[in-house]
């Protein structure tokens, strides 16, 4: 039944659309250019319709591309300040050790040389033969040096070494401190 039902709404689709062919080709024949405007107005129709569905299409192309420009902008001025902060952070160490270096030198050396005045004297006197100018033959008249393993130094290459150490020291306490203030992080050691 629902068979013959579909047989028989196709057998009057096909001859409505037989008839609608019919009566458009006797149209076309009797009327050819009447046909002709009215396949151009159709095509033109179909064409506006296109043509605005592309402008909107390609409106909303500007629109995401616009968007992607500015999220572009936005990142590469951030990627741009992420880029200058280790430079940022490095001179704010250099300054903070420019800035204290000078004192932090000063009181080392004065305490070097209080430490020189002390001990020196009392550990290692200082004998013909400490002299480069001196005779060694004369070292042996003097006998060894006071204190076993003393080794007499001139007083520049001790300042050297007392700058180095301070040196050192600071920049422990300097990188202790800009660990504690978030600007460094602290050495696990070697990596693999």
């Amino acid at each position: 039944m629902l068979l013959g039902l579909v047989g028989l709404l196709w057998s009057r689709l096909c001859s409505l659309f037989g008839i609608a062919l019919t009566g458009a080709t006797a149209f076309v024949t009797r009327n050819p250019w009447q046909a002709l405007v009215l396949a151009i107005t159709a095509v033109c129709g179909v064409l506006v319709w296109r043509n605005d569905r592309l402008a909107d299409e390609r409106d909303a192309a500007n629109r995401t591309i616009a968007q992607i420009k500015a999220t572009q902008k936005v990142a590469t001025d951030n990627q741009i300040h992420i880029n200058q902060l280790p430079a940022i952070k490095s001179a704010a160490i250099a300054s903070q050790s420019d800035d204290e270096a000078p004192a932090y030198f000063a009181a080392v050396s004065a305490a070097a040389d209080t430490h020189r005045s002390i001990v020196r004297p009392a550990t290692c006197p200082v004998s013909p033969a400490s002299v480069p100018s001196a005779d060694p033959a004369v070292e042996g008249v003097h006998g060894p040096a006071v204190v076993a393993g003393m080794v007499a130094r001139p007083k520049a290459e001790d300042d050297l070494i007392v700058a180095a150490a301070a040196r050192a020291a600071q920049m422990r306490a300097d990188a202790q401190g800009w660990i504690a203030d978030g600007i460094a992080v602290p050495d696990d050691g070697p990596q693999p």
